[in-house]
C-alpha cells in the first residue's frame, strides 16, 4: 500500500473495481427487476384462475419492492453512485469537475489501459491518484468494508 489518507488493502481495492466495473450490469438490473415488480400483475391467493379472494397487490409489490432494497448489489450500486457524486467536490469549474469524474471512472474502468496524459485535467499526476484512492476509500466505506 502506498503512503495515503484512505489506504486499502489490495483485495478490498480490487473489489471495489469490480463493483465500478459492474456498475452498469448492476442498474440495468436493478431497473428490470424493479419494473417487473411494479408493473406485473399479482397472482391469485388460491392459484386458481378466477379466485374468490381479493389479494392486497400494493402489500406485496412494496414487500417485494423492500426486499430489492435490501440487495447487496442495490447497496453496492448506490454506494457507487455516491462516491462518483463526491469526487471533485473542491474544484470551483464544473467543467473541471466533471472532466475528473469521467477521467477517474475511465480510470477504473480501463485499468492500466489508461493512460493519463491524454486527459486534459487541471489536476497533477499524484492529486489524481489520491482522488482515485479516495473514490474507492469511500465505496468501501459505504459498504463497510473498512
Amino acid at each position: 500500500m502506498s503512503q495515503t489518507k484512505y489506504p486499502l488493502p489490495n483485495d478490498l481495492k480490487m473489489r471495489c473495481l469490480s463493483l465500478v466495473r459492474g456498475y452498469d450490469r448492476m442498474v440495468l438490473e436493478y431497473h428490470k427487476e424493479r419494473n417487473e415488480i411494479i408493473y406485473s400483475t399479482p397472482k391469485p391467493p388460491d392459484g386458481q384462475p378466477r379466485g374468490n379472494v381479493v389479494a392486497d397487490s400494493c402489500y406485496s409489490k412494496n414487500e417485494l419492492l423492500d426486499k430489492l432494497d435490501r440487495k447487496f448489489d442495490t447497496d453496492a450500486m448506490r454506494a457507487v453512485e455516491q462516491a462518483k457524486l463526491h469526487i471533485g467536490l473542491d474544484m470551483a469549474n464544473e467543467e473541471d469537475r466533471r472532466r475528473l469524474t469521467n477521467a477517474i471512472w475511465d480510470s477504473c474502468i480501463e485499468g492500466r489501459n489508461f493512460i493519463f496524459e491524454y486527459r486534459a485535467l487541471n489536476v497533477g499526476k499524484t492529486n489524481f491518484y489520491e482522488r482515485r484512492r479516495k473514490f474507492l476509500y469511500e465505496i468501501a466505506e459505504c459498504l463497510q468494508f473498512v
